[in-house]
Formats: structure tokens, C-alpha cells, sequence
């Protein structure tokens, strides 16, 4: 059943800051507490770009500036962004 009012609509739940406060909080976790990840290969990605990466606890901080919009698009991020279509598909 299709509901004619959200025919080829967006639903907002949420407003735009908001989601940027979501955003901004996520950065903020992914940089203090990191997380883990038991692919090798995004492990080696994210120490290739330089994250914190401890290999025995398989655990990655991931500093903010390197997810900042204005962080130039250089070899570190697109590899960054394979490991993150990488860990998509798994």
C-alpha cells in the first residue's frame, strides 16, 4: 500500500541542526572512543591514513579533522572511503 502523501517525498523527521548535532556527536565518539573492526584491510587503511589503529585490539580512533568537510580530498581519504564501502558490504 502506498501512502499518497509520501509519494516521491522526504520524510524529516528531524530538523537540519539537529542532524548536525547528530553528526558532530558521532564525529566526537569516533575520535575519543574510537571503534573496532575485525577486517584487517580497513585496519591497514585507517593506519595508512594515520588514525590511532591498535592492531592487537583491532581498535581505530579516528581523529575529526579527518571527517571534516573541509579536509582536502587526498589518497588517505578515498582510501577512507573504500575501507567505509568495504565495511558496508560485510
Amino acid at each position: 500500500m502506498v501512502i499518497e502523501e509520501l509519494r516521491g517525498g522526504q520524510l524529516h523527521f528531524l530538523k537540519k541542526t539537529q542532524t548536525w548535532q547528530i553528526h558532530q556527536g558521532s564525529l566526537e565518539v569516533l575520535e575519543s572512543i574510537g571503534m573496532k573492526s575485525a577486517s584487517h584491510e580497513i585496519l591497514e587503511v585507517f593506519s595508512n591514513i594515520r588514525a590511532e589503529v591498535d592492531p592487537k585490539t583491532k581498535h581505530v580512533k579516528i581523529p575529526t579533522c579527518m571527517r571534516h568537510p573541509c579536509h582536502s580530498q587526498g589518497e588517505g581519504e578515498e582510501n577512507l572511503d573504500r575501507a567505509s564501502a568495504s565495511a558496508s558490504t560485510t
